[in-house]
């Protein structure tokens, strides 16, 4: 079976699954009976991706499915979440459930609507963009032992990063503005001009999952230990449980790039940052909120970045190297380009062949 042919099947799987949810699950209680319904499924969505054997399919397709499409799984059970907004049609919670986006809210709670078509335009010149980007991230890979310093390497796998994933999550919102009319939310806000570690996590990195990852664990946590610890306290429980969960979703990941049993660095990168982001709090409240904003946003900027690359550096870019993912993922690349080379060719000849027919 080539993969291609992997690809449909996995995600004609997910599909039905999904299908399964929304004709049967949906018609049951909310909390233990929809949970105990949902199980089989967020465990067949663990299994399906390793049916590819291309590490860069295998990895998105275990990221839409085994940590998005099951957390949103998770808060549909109990009513919550994108899932249960969109429950009364079934092509809009197909949508919602699969791919990495959320509909942007209005000031009312209410989903908002398109009242003009989609730059669907303006998202493909993006891709075409990060495409170019991805390339050249792609050659300097190749050429890497050459380079004068180890922070290029580092500044490359982290535009690489950037554009890998808000490409995904452009192609994805493109192909849920063709199946619907709805105001999708952005995926970054310019990451680069982060203040705070908080402002980078909370409102201008991967804010999809940002948000997945409030309503599935901050929330229920802050709920749980505020009357027991104080709201303050609270807050600061849920802010690291949030980013504890994200790195062990993280190893998740790797383990599906690299079969290898997980070295535990991203998840205390994640950690790190969880207890970075409420000591911020902690310290704004201390000093308060005018002491810290007197400093010149330039300067927050600055701090900010190189606290992330700082930490990067040390944590988070490691295992990657280590089992020399930017490598393979070239290669993958590169076999691609070639098949599309390939393939335009033949279409090309065909085509002329027939013209002469």
């Amino acid at each position: 079976m080539g993969e291609m042919e992997s690809l449909a099947r996995v995600w004609l799987i997910a599909l039905a699954s999904l299908l399964y949810v929304y004709a049967v699950v949906a018609r049951l209680p909310k909390n233990a009976s929809r949970l105990v319904a949902v199980l089989p499924i967020a465990y067949l969505f663990l299994k399906i991706p390793w049916l590819l054997s291309s590490l860069f399919l295998r990895t998105v397709s275990a990221f839409f499915l085994v940590w998005l499409c099951n957390f949103r799984l998770v808060l549909f059970c109990f009513d919550s979440g994108p899932l249960a907004e969109n429950r009364d049609s079934l092509i809009r919670f197909l949508v919602f459930a699969a791919l990495p986006i959320k509909a942007q809210q209005r000031a009312g709670g209410s989903t908002s609507k398109f009242q003009q078509p989609p730059h669907l335009l303006r998202s493909v010149a993006n891709l075409a963009i990060e495409a170019i980007v991805m390339l050249l991230c792609l050659r300097v890979y190749g050429h890497k032992e050459a380079l004068p310093h180890q922070s290029i390497v580092i500044f490359v796998y982290s535009l690489h990063l950037m554009v890998t994933v808000d490409g995904l999550f452009v192609a994805a919102a493109v192909l849920a503005q063709l199946c619907l009319r709805v105001r999708l939310q952005p995926q970054f806000n310019r990451p680069f001009l982060s203040s705070s570690i908080r402002d980078f996590w909370a409102r201008r990195w991967n804010l999809v999952v940002s948000s997945t990852l409030r309503e599935a664990v901050y929330q229920p946590v802050r709920a749980a230990c505020g009357g027991v610890i104080g709201q303050k306290r609270a807050r600061d429980v849920g802010v690291v449980a949030a980013f504890l969960v994200s790195g062990l979703m993280h190893e998740v990941l790797l383990y599906y790039m690299t079969s290898q049993a997980p070295s535990w660095e991203w998840t205390a990168f994640f950690t790190l940052h969880g207890l970075l982001a409420a000591a911020e709090e902690w310290l704004e409240g201390l000093l308060g909120p005018g002491l810290v904003g007197r400093l010149p946003r330039a300067v927050k900027i600055v701090m900010t970045l190189t606290a992330l690359l700082s930490t990067g550096t040390w944590l988070f870019f490691p295992p990657a190297s280590r089992h020399n993912l930017d490598l393979k993922v070239a290669s993958e690349v590169q076999d691609g380009v070639r098949f599309l080379v390939h393939g335009l060719m033949a279409a090309a000849r065909n085509a002329t062949a027939a013209l002469h027919l």
